[in-house]
């Protein structure tokens, strides 16, 4: 592994000491003060006594607490050191992905165990003797001869602390912004795939951003990987989602929804709205630089990183995370790729090769800890369809049976014109399916979602055709 790797990997998993009560405790069983060179080593025989003694890490509370004053004096240039790596540690530990250091601990062990096998067989070999080969080969077969086991035998039915965990553990989740959904935990989740099923340019970019920008604002880490636009086109498109830009200052129709005393979907109706901010003013720049600097290092927890069509292979991408981890030590909690179909495959066993893929991404999601998006394109059937459903995913269906939860978009030509569209739950592992939604959208601002309702029954129907004039049943 190479040293700066294991640097980033040894300061995560110390962060992970320090401030993560749970898999704290489960790293603190494996390691010991002399798996962490330097600075790191010092800092972790105290945090590892800590937690021996008081059973917890000692936190922002107390960590700099097991130090002496002499070892942070500021105006001590020795010391200068020991404080930054505390501060970089208290840094790391408001967005930890506790979960998948834990599970990277055990490379971390052996790395550094390895690691220092190679130094005492160099030390050992460069003083020679007739014994230095077979003290150089007991030091390299003693260090490739450990395996830290993580191996679990599972959970027996009979076990009740830990079998009824599944009544309190949840998978953690991320809002969609979609209220009806977001009630009932459905959408973005780790360890999960979200597939989203929408014909061509109806907007699954859009969804891509929405996701995107709804989990940072939950303080998620996000990387949004766009195998179809450059990365300046999904940059203004996630301005235009967070300020409301619009690309000119025409008006726009935005469709408002109307509701009983019990919030019951009556209708709708259209309202002609000019944006308040639009790329086409010349003070634009300055303004939204004083927006984005407002945000600050918020905007730091959202990465963008576009790929040729169909040059990204899994490896790649695989890649590029670690990469992440290791030069900007960013590990995601949220992994949108717009879209998988895009990513390079077997062209003489297309079908088979996609659905692969989507098994991959899905085991990739599991093994980093994190959520899953993946919209993809329906086939021709669906364009302008009045309802797209799951076998309408192009190339293999067997993309659907991997996904956790799939979403389909509808809305047929007249819709599009109003700014309305259909959201369905084709597929959710533990509510029901079949649940549809209206929204309300505004492309022009770059809101994917404005307002959304519960559909049900013909009166939306007929009023969509009493504001046409026409035939609004688009596809069958």
């Amino acid at each position: 592994m190479p040293e700066q790797f294991t640097e980033s990997l040894q300061e995560a998993v110390l962060a992970v000491l320090a401030f993560d009560q749970k898999h704290g405790a489960l790293i603190s069983a494996h390691v010991q003060p002399e798996h962490f060179d330097g600075l790191y080593n010092q800092i972790a025989s105290a945090v590892l006594n800590y937690r021996k003694k008081y059973n917890k890490p000692p936190g922002h509370a107390h960590l700099e607490d097991l130090f002496s004053r002499a070892k942070l004096d500021p105006s001590d240039r020795k010391t200068h050191a020991l404080r930054q790596a505390l501060i970089g540690l208290a840094n790391q530990a408001e967005s930890l992905n506790g979960e998948y250091v834990a599970g990277r601990a055990q490379d971390f062990v052996r790395s550094q165990k390895l690691k220092g096998a190679l130094r005492s067989a160099n030390e050992r070999y460069l003083q020679g003797g007739d014994d230095a080969v077979s003290d150089v080969e007991g030091i390299l077969h003693t260090a490739l001869r450990f395996r830290q086991t993580t191996l679990d035998a599972g959970t027996f039915l009979s076990d009740a602390n830990k079998a009824l965990d599944f009544m309190t553990k949840q998978a953690e989740f991320y809002s969609t912004g979609i209220r009806q959904l977001d009630n009932i935990d459905l959408g973005i989740a780790r360890k999960q795939l979200l597939l989203y099923i929408a014909p061509k340019g109806s907007g699954k970019s859009w969804f891509c951003v929405n996701a995107g920008r709804q989990a940072l604002l939950q303080k998620a880490k996000v990387c949004h990987i766009s195998l179809e636009m450059d990365e300046g086109r999904v940059l203004a498109r996630y301005y235009q989602s967070f300020f409301g830009i619009a690309r000119r200052p025409d008006q726009y129709t935005r469709p408002v929804l109307e509701f009983d005393a019990l919030e019951r979907l009556t209708g709708f109706k259209l309202r002609k709205n000019k944006p308040k901010l639009d790329f086409a003013d010349p003070g634009i720049r300055k303004i939204l630089r004083g927006k984005i600097n407002h945000w600050g290092a918020r905007f730091k927890r959202l990465v963008i990183k576009s790929f040729p069509s169909g040059s990204l292979t899994l490896n790649q991408l695989r890649g590029y995370l670690d990469y992440l981890e290791l030069v900007h030590k960013f590990i995601p909690d949220v992994l949108i790729i717009d879209y998988p179909d895009l990513m390079k495959t077997d062209a003489d066993n297309l079908r088979i090769s996609t659905g692969r893929l989507f098994v991959d991404l899905r085991g990739l999601g599991d093994e980093r800890n994190m959520a899953m998006v993946a919209p993809t394109q329906s086939n021709r059937a669906g364009i302008g369809a009045k309802r797209v459903s799951s076998s309408s995913a192009s190339e293999d269906i067997s993309k659907v049976f991997t996904a956790d939860t799939v979403l389909t978009y509808s809305r047929t030509e007249p819709e599009a014109g109003l700014g309305l569209a259909r959201l369905t739950v084709e597929h959710a592992r533990d509510t029901d399916t079949g649940m549809q939604l209206l929204l309300t959208q505004s492309y022009a601002t770059g809101q994917y979602v404005l307002e959304s309702a519960f559909l049900a029954g013909s009166s939306y129907w007929e009023r969509l055709k009493e504001l046409t004039g026409g035939d609004i049943d688009g596809n069958e």
